[in-house]
């Protein structure tokens, strides 16, 4: 793998910059920390190095069981596992009411949880089987990736202003990826779902008013070598229409199931992560990768020459 120093955008804050550490927010801080989607990934490396550090943890999966190792290494005082589907409204709000009754506070949520969802869309709608194909995985992907990130935001908006103290507000960190920033061919409902969650928390910092002290950070991560694209990836049957091995969603296929080395390590994305919540004024998107910084570049790159044409 290539050096750490190559890959991560993690000098922030700039040199030139009049950012400071602010002493409320950090993850060093003693009250818990919530993790969704804890179960693999960057979520179980979050709650990982988290718990090395002595943080509290709040991790929230739908198989608790999975961290059936952290929670006998670690007391309930530190690490707390709570079962939880992110696409029921209802258990959101139950995971937040768990966390006000046992701590009180919250400084930093950690939206994570999602699913992965790829195929071309006519491999989506038109392989299976049946009337619905793969669409009905795919809407379930979407309910958890854009609408379980929607009830969790707004239960962590409401916690930062309602339960804390006046005036600490909290971090809403946004698990997103280069694939809400620009699409790829074949994984057009993945991205539809992260660029849902981009617009969405785009607008939600908008709505907060500064006194309540809550800052959002979409985390565009680049790639990662997660079960995304290992042992939990899930490609439907290929369309024939989609199926020449010259064809871009086939190179996209080939891409994932063979990672190059510039697929970087979650323990190494987390550290990054990290040092984002010692900044007081966040990005409102954090390329956590060089290939997400590109992304981004291509996407702006893309929308000026769009605009200077149209004007032409």
């Amino acid at each position: 793998m290539t050096t750490t120093s190559k890959i991560w955008l993690s000098e922030y804050p700039r040199p030139h910059s009049t950012q400071h550490p602010d002493p409320r927010t950090p993850f060093n801080h003693p009250n818990p920390n919530p993790v969704t989607g804890a179960s693999s990934g960057l979520g179980l490396a979050m709650t990982e190095h988290l718990l090395a550090k002595g943080a509290t943890v709040i991790a929230t999966l739908r198989t608790p069981s999975a961290l059936a190792h952290l929670a006998s290494k670690y007391p309930p005082s530190q690490l707390s596992v709570l079962p939880l589907d992110v696409s029921q409204r209802a258990q959101v709000a139950a995971a937040f009411a768990h966390a006000k009754a046992k701590f009180g506070r919250l400084d930093v949520v950690f939206n994570n949880a999602g699913a992965n969802i790829l195929g071309e869309v006519e491999s989506l709608m038109y392989m299976g089987g049946g009337e619905e194909g793969y669409m009905e995985g795919a809407r379930r992907a979407f309910d958890a990736n854009f609408w379980g990130a929607v009830y969790v935001s707004a239960e962590a908006v409401r916690f930062f202003r309602e339960v804390n103290p006046g005036g600490c507000g909290g971090r809403l960190l946004q698990m997103s990826s280069t694939l809400g920033v620009v699409g790829r061919p074949g994984a057009g409902v993945y991205a539809a779902s992260k660029h849902a969650l981009d617009g969405f928390s785009d607008s939600l910092a908008q709505e907060l008013d500064p006194s309540w002290n809550i800052k959002v950070t979409i985390i565009c991560a680049g790639p990662f070598r997660t079960p995304f694209v290992s042992t939990n990836q899930w490609w439907p049957e290929q369309h024939p229409a989609c199926a020449s091995p010259d064809s871009a969603a086939s190179k996209f296929r080939e891409y994932l199931s063979n990672p190059p080395p510039i697929f970087a390590e979650p323990a190494e994305g987390v550290k990054a992560v990290e040092r984002l919540v010692h900044i007081e004024d966040p990005l409102l998107r954090f390329p956590l990768h060089v290939i997400a910084a590109d992304r981004m570049r291509d996407r702006a790159r893309q929308l000026n020459e769009d605009a200077d044409r149209y004007e032409s």
